[in-house]
């Protein structure tokens, strides 16, 4: 009904794909329904074959694993010179750090009134917060309107507004001097939205907005003679950049300018100070010039603490089993990404149940059923935003069952003859709970073990490089945030700094979960802060081998779970004996000894 083949807008990809469905990801909206390949199969294009020379011109796409994504393999030769090329002057606004209780794009657009300004945004949806100013030009005329603009004369107030397009607009020196980035950069692509908003792929994704954050920044210069003010707005952006790890991967002169900013945006106390800044930049002020290039020289660099080897490797094989998917070489693709799927969880919890998806879809290609559903039954254990795989045995009580309970039953396994298995990964995963890991290996099974209660689990901090080191959600119930200090020497106390470092992760889980009841726990030795650190009322310090009693009662509830439920009871019978051995969250906390810091520190004083 939909014509695919014979609609022009749809007919060229449609022949793409026409013969590969099976092996696409599928998203569906409530604006449409988008058939892709999760892993583009570039290399299956004639001209990207092996045996073929090929010359890539890019300016900003450096980082390997993009570039693997991208093209489906690495250049074995690199080409790169030194180059002033987006070293010009900047200043970055960014009004949301400013000590004002206002919304940052009103602000931003009080900064670009009586400014020729380009502003970018990510989605057509997302140019809505700017209609009231500029509207984006209909879609056939870009170009038109990007020429009119250019041509306008520097002292007018025009404004230009663009959508999805951070490359391939060139608007140097007099042409254009203020630019206002709002969002996140990122792809349009219903796929690309869902590994950034759903699964929060920030690891794997970190060098691709990297990339597109550059090319945004260069389309107002053009080289060390230039100069010009860029305003940042939009939560996510902002979040992003401040984080070292992510500012880490750009421009090192990117870096400096972002730092620079982030302090005068500090100190800005009324949008006059903001305007204030920013004049001086783009009149060439003797004493702006003079403090801007004494904070660049002096600027600290961030650690991007990056592997890149190890992002690279995930990203060959990703292409790979695109490749052999799209050739339906199904036993060829599982083995490419089995080889990996360590890596894809060392990275981070998130990567490895994405992974686990595909690689299920490679075995159920293949016909095997059990180590399909296996995949399957991890990925949407470990990522809940990974939807469940529906089971032909999958009951219907009448009772009302918690959510929590399901998401139990959802990680068990029913074989065909309808017995019942644990997990196999149960004894390895929680391992660590005993006290012979590192701390990011506690964090690992701190995850795990909330993921097998039936909560949603997650490691912000390893993922997104902000937030806490294990974080156990539950709808409508209290939050457990975790920091792990396991490595804490026995008779030393909690710093200033640690008591510090739990309160940014209690007010980032109130910026990305809501309003909701949070739980600060510091899990390590029971000790009491030091005189300065003032923690908080509420913040709880519990003892590793706390989590590992639970973890024991745990297993015991599921191991009596399968051996005494039938497919059709399973969900009732794990209900009976997680209530019996006091599993339900968050009623298993009550039974965890546990101490609040600031009565242990009045003690010891």
């Amino acid at each position: 009904e939909a014509r695919l083949q014979q609609e022009k807008s749809t007919m060229f990809a449609w022949e793409h794909v026409r013969d590969h469905v099976d092996t696409c990801c599928i998203m569906i909206s409530g604006d449409d329904i988008t058939i892709t390949p999760p892993f583009v199969p570039v290399r299956s294009l004639p001209y990207f074959n092996t045996g073929i020379r090929r010359v890539y011109l890019s300016a900003t796409l450096s980082a390997p694993d993009a570039f693997a994504r991208t093209f489906g393999c690495i250049p074995e030769e690199v080409i790169a010179p030194t180059t002033t090329a987006g070293e010009c002057e900047r200043l970055i606004v960014i009004p949301s750090r400013a000590n004002l209780e206002r919304d940052d794009i009103e602000m931003a657009k009080e900064l670009i009134d009586r400014r020729k300004a380009l502003v970018l945004v990510p989605t057509y949806s997302r140019a809505t917060r700017w209609e009231d100013v500029v509207q984006p030009p209909p879609r056939k005329d870009v170009s038109r309107y990007v020429r009119e603009f250019r041509d306008a004369p520097a002292a007018d107030s025009v404004k230009l507004l663009l959508a999805a397009r951070y490359d391939g607009v060139d608007l140097p020196g007099d042409t254009c001097r203020v630019m206002v980035i709002d969002d996140l950069p990122m792809g349009v692509g219903p796929l690309e939205r869902y590994l950034w908003e759903r699964l929060r792929l920030s690891a794997i994704l970190r060098t691709a907005i990297a990339s597109r954050v550059v090319q945004s920044f260069g389309r107002i210069s053009r080289g060390m003679s230039d100069h010009g003010v860029v305003i940042l707005t939009g939560e996510r952006l902002v979040e992003w950049v401040l984080i070292p790890k992510n500012r880490g991967v750009l421009p090192v002169f990117l870096q400096k300018q972002i730092s620079l900013g982030d302090a005068v945006s500090e100190q800005a106390d009324s949008i006059q100070d903001l305007l204030s800044a920013a004049e001086q930049c783009l009149t060439r002020d003797d004493g702006w010039i003079a403090a801007y290039n004494d904070y660049l020289a002096d600027a600290e660099l961030e650690n991007a603490d990056v592997d890149t080897e190890h992002l690279t490797r995930l990203a060959k094989s990703e292409a790979k089993y695109g490749h052999l998917m799209w050739h339906r070489e199904y036993k060829k693709a599982a083995k490419v990404l089995r080889a990996t799927l360590d890596d894809a969880f060392a990275l981070s919890d998130s990567t490895g149940a994405w992974h686990c998806l595909w690689l299920g879809a490679a075995y159920q290609m293949m016909g095997d059923g059990g180590s399909a559903q296996e995949m399957f039954l991890d990925a949407h254990a470990t990522q809940r935003n990974i939807p469940a795989y529906p089971r032909e045995n999958a009951q219907v009580s009448q009772a009302a069952v918690p959510a929590q309970i399901i998401a139990i039953d959802e990680q068990l396994n029913i074989l065909a003859d309808g017995s019942i298995v644990l997990p196999k990964g149960l004894d390895t995963d929680l391992a660590y709970l005993g006290g012979s890991g590192s701390p990011a290996q506690t964090e690992k099974s701190l995850r795990a073990l909330g993921q097998y209660l039936g909560l949603n689990a997650t490691r912000p901090d390893n993922e997104h490089g902000t937030g806490p080191d294990a974080l156990w959600v539950a709808d409508g119930q209290p939050v457990l945030c975790l920091e792990v200090k396991t490595g804490k020497d026995a008779s030393s106390r909690y710093q200033k700094k640690e008591v510090g470092q739990l309160s940014d992760h209690v007010q980032w889980v109130k910026d990305h979960i809501g309003d909701t009841t949070i739980i600060p726990v510091f899990v390590g030795p029971v000790m009491p802060a030091t005189d300065t650190s003032n923690p908080p009322s509420d913040f709880l310090v519990v003892g590793l081998e706390q989590f590992k009693q639970l973890g024991d009662r745990l297993k015991a509830a599921l191991t009596d779970a399968v051996e005494n439920a039938l497919p059709t009871t399973l969900r009732d019978t794990l209900m009976t004996t997680f209530s019996k051995r006091d599993l339900i969250w968050p009623d298993c906390m009550n039974s965890m000894e546990k101490y609040t810091l600031r009565d242990l520190s009045v003690v010891r004083n």
